[in-house]
This record gives structure tokens, C-alpha cells and sequence, in this order.
């Protein structure tokens, strides 16, 4: 990648959305604003996108012996239980 030429697969998006319920200092009604980076034809949270970035240059430390299991970070993704009413509604 370089910084003066774009790669006309990767677009990145920022939108305002209406919370719809309060979680932290946000109420309802507040805008809060949402990301998207899509490249070629995933679209993906740019959190998600760092954490898969760093996963790999965790993984090839550690392959590489440069760092110990043991000082591993933990998980950055703790998947949620589904139950079965959400999983029938992600259906």
C-alpha cells in the first residue's frame, strides 16, 4: 500500500444512527456515529479489521519464537452464547 495510491477495492464508511436504546452515556435519540471498511466484497467493523491484524502478527511472533505463548494477549473476541431464540432470529 501506498499512501498516495488508493486501492480502489478498499472503501471505508462513516454514518450517524439514532440510538434506539441507552447503553452508557448514550440515550436514546442520541446520533452516534458507525464505521464500515469493505474490500472487495467483505464488509467489516474496523475494530474487527485491527483485531484480525493483530492476530496475525501475533501468530508470527509467536511462530517465530520472538515472543512467548505465555505472554500471549488474551482472546479480543469472546464469542456471546446463543441461545435459541437468537438463533432463530439470525436466521
Amino acid at each position: 500500500m501506498k499512501r498516495k495510491k488508493a486501492d480502489p477495492d478498499v472503501r471505508a464508511k462513516a454514518e450517524w444512527h439514532k440510538a434506539w436504546e441507552k447503553v452508557g452515556v448514550v440515550n436514546v435519540g442520541d446520533h452516534v456515529m458507525s464505521m464500515t471498511i469493505t474490500y472487495g466484497t467483505e464488509t467489516l467493523d474496523p475494530i474487527r479489521w485491527f483485531i484480525e491484524a493483530f492476530g496475525y502478527w501475533e501468530k508470527l511472533f509467536r511462530e517465530e519464537n520472538w515472543i512467548k505463548s505465555e505472554k500471549r494477549v488474551p482472546d479480543k473476541i469472546i464469542r456471546a452464547p446463543q441461545s435459541p431464540a437468537l438463533t432463530k432470529l439470525s436466521q
